[in-house]
């Protein structure tokens, strides 16, 4: 399975806005109308079609139907006053979501949030707002379901106010599609509030707690149909509906037909670089490392980002490390290696004593770095003692950072290949750097020495579970 490109992802994107913003826009104006008729805002003689439409809507609205009647077929027919005007289905599809109008909602919400297709039908329509509406960056959290996940299946998701990797930004040379957060077909807590906001008459009338409640060829469903295939089916018409696996003319449609939610969610994750209900691992081995869409692009911004960051690695101060030699000094003529260090004698024994370990190595002045303000103690993450300037290493603190440098590169073979870059690039080389200036038996005998202790440190230090919150 192939993800789409860039330019496929946004023209379906825009497919779907442009078809959900008409769909929304026709419900709001008969639900307009209809407030209108129940408060008497109509005028029953001089607009009679407008007060007979607000008439018809306020039982289609309440009741999901439309008044027919009987004949002696047993078929049942609209009124003539109201067949010669409208049909049926057009009626109900003023005032209520359709199945077949909910798909390009779908389609934006596998867009915006990566989860499976499925997932999204069966969400529910409650959500929490820890914003509580008060301004700022509104968000909402939801809580999903995906079977597969087992005793893990129900999953808090944030829907936030904007993907973060959505770009605004240009792309050769012109600017691309102007977000505005005011657009709530762009946002994915906008998208879910709007399709809860046009299936609410839908959920009274069955009862559901469904967000996805809409009506269908059998009337009213809520989630997923009954039969397999079902939803894929509903999203491929729509994408032949709205010519986007027929149209020669565009140059940015599917490369093997219809729109698929599973290649959407695969061209989310490959822009994310993120697990989405699913652990890195899964990600990086069942997802990413099987879809060659978009390899060579893929590669070169791999490629991009660690180069930029071994530029970056080369150009910091990495911390200085004592040797055995200094080691030796120390016991006799201690000023002089503290001097050499930029510590005090005190200093330098409580150093050489352990007592101002870190991780990766000792910390002379945890009130006077750079990553806090003066006086304060430093909350940074300890792997910002590699190139801190009050970070000091000495032969005893070898065998953490080889343990280290091992769980990293472990990491690698674990994680999204650019995930790794961007997060474990930068300290690999300033470690593989730091490490080098050891002598290599000195490297054998430090990773010969290393105890289930140093491993379990290394492993909590890289599960950033000794970072400060």
């Amino acid at each position: 399975m192939l993800s789409y490109t860039p330019e496929e992802f946004r023209q379906i994107m825009a497919v779907a806005r442009r078809e959900a913003r008409a769909t929304a826009a026709r419900i709001r104006e008969h639900r307009q109308l209809l407030d209108q008729w129940r408060s008497g805002a109509v005028d029953g003689e001089r607009e009679a079609e407008r007060w007979k439409l607000g008439e018809v809507l306020d039982g289609v609205e309440t009741s999901g139907d439309v008044p027919r009647l009987l004949c002696r077929n047993g078929h049942r027919y609209l009124p003539h006053d109201l067949a010669k005007y409208w049909k049926i289905n057009d009626l109900i599809a003023m005032v209520h979501l359709t199945w077949r109008e909910a798909m390009p909602f779908v389609v934006l919400l596998v867009g915006l949030t990566g989860q499976n297709g499925g997932t999204i039908i069966d969400a529910p329509a409650a959500v929490h707002r820890p914003d509580g509406d008060a301004g700022g960056t509104p968000n909402a959290i939801v809580e999903l379901v995906k079977p597969r996940r087992g005793h893990r299946s129900h999953m808090p998701v944030v829907l936030a106010d904007l993907p973060d990797w959505l770009s605004t930004g240009e792309k050769d040379g012109a600017p691309e599609e102007a977000v505005s957060t005011r657009d709530e077909l762009h946002t994915p807590l906008g998208v879910f509030l709007l399709v809860r906001e046009l299936t609410e008459p839908a959920r009274r009338i069955t009862g559901s707690d469904r967000l996805l409640a809409v009506r269908g060829r059998k009337g009213f469903q809520a989630g997923r149909l009954p039969g397999a295939g079902t939803l894929g089916t509903a999203i491929a018409q729509w994408s032949n509906r709205a010519s986007l696996s027929s149209s020669p003319s565009s140059s940015a449609l599917p490369r093997d037909g219809e729109v698929s939610l599973p290649r959407m969610r695969l061209t989310v994750l490959e822009q994310r670089q993120q697990a989405v209900a699913h652990t890195d691992q899964v990600l990086a081995n069942e997802y990413l490392g099987r879809d060659r869409g978009n390899i060579t692009a893929y590669q070169q911004l791999v490629a991009r980002v660690l180069d930029d960051q071994v530029v970056r690695a080369k150009a910091s101060a990495l911390m200085p490390v004592l040797d055995a030699a200094d080691l030796e000094l120390a016991r006799e003529h201690p000023e002089k290696v503290a001097a050499r260090y930029g510590v005090d004698i005190p200093v330098l024994k409580q150093m050489l004593a352990g007592d101002l370990d870190t991780v990766l190595g000792a910390c002379v002045d945890h009130r006077g770095g750079p990553h806090a303000p003066q006086g304060q103690p430093c909350r940074a993450s300890f792997m910002r003692c590699l190139d801190c300037p009050c970070a000091r290493a000495t032969p005893q603190h070898l065998t953490v950072q080889i343990v280290v440098l091992d769980g990293l590169d472990a990491h690698r073979a674990e994680m999204p290949p650019a995930r790794w870059a961007q997060r474990f690039a930068l300290p690999h080389t300033q470690l593989t750097e730091l490490i080098s200036r050891h002598p290599d038996a000195a490297v054998t005998r430090a990773r010969a020495a290393a105890t289930d202790t140093n491993r379990r440190l290394a492993e909590r230090f890289l599960a950033r579970e000794l970072d400060h919150t």
